[in-house]
């Protein structure tokens, strides 16, 4: 998927951005606006690890993140974000 991005312009109405935001072209010729937030941010991470046998290994993961100057989660509506994940690894 090829993209070209291009930066928000000052001003109201037809065609124009809010400044800082920027608009992904896509291959197909669709248009994603996104927005760039500029933070500082603070993570805790914690994970365990479950061997079901020697060759199969579990490890469920939580995430914190915490946006310290700005509310950079979820298109700018939140300062926190919570990331569950899970690895299931097979060795051979």
């Amino acid at each position: 998927m090829r993209l070209r991005a291009s930066q928000g312009r000052e001003g109201i109405g037809a065609g124009t951005q809010a400044p800082g935001a920027h608009s992904l072209s896509l291959e197909d010729g669709a248009e994603r606006s996104v927005r760039v937030i500029s933070s500082t941010i603070r993570c805790v991470i914690s994970n365990v690890s479950h061997f079901f046998s020697p060759s199969v290994t579990f490890r469920p993961e939580v995430a914190w993140y915490s946006s310290l100057d700005a509310k950079a989660f979820d298109n700018g509506k939140s300062e926190r974000l919570t990331v569950f994940s899970a690895d299931i690894i097979w060795h051979f």
